[in-house]
């Protein structure tokens, strides 16, 4: 559940499945912080740069993959790039 003060919550359309959506995704780089990737992958995935002192962690739980965890962050948007649905800009 969002919290009544978030006015939007990025998802994406997974084209696995008929009619799913999913939020948005990725894989931590070498030597990156989990912030950092929170923020490189946000703009990768979706156009949208956030704001890098407003990222917040909320939860994490194991992946299926081995040695893999799976984490959860907000963050404010600062700028919006348009993307088409093919993921350019």
């Amino acid at each position: 559940r969002l919290p009544a003060k978030i006015m939007h919550c990025w998802v994406e359309r997974h084209h696995g499945h008929l009619g799913g959506i999913r939020l948005l995704l990725g894989f931590l780089e070498v030597g990156e912080t989990l912030e950092e990737c929170c923020a490189r992958e946000t703009f990768e995935e979706s156009g949208v740069s956030v704001d890098t002192e407003s990222i917040s962690f909320v939860r994490s739980q194991p992946w299926p993959f081995p040695r893999s965890l799976m984490v959860g962050f907000r963050a404010r948007a600062k700028s919006v790039q348009s993307k088409d649905s093919n993921g350019s800009k």
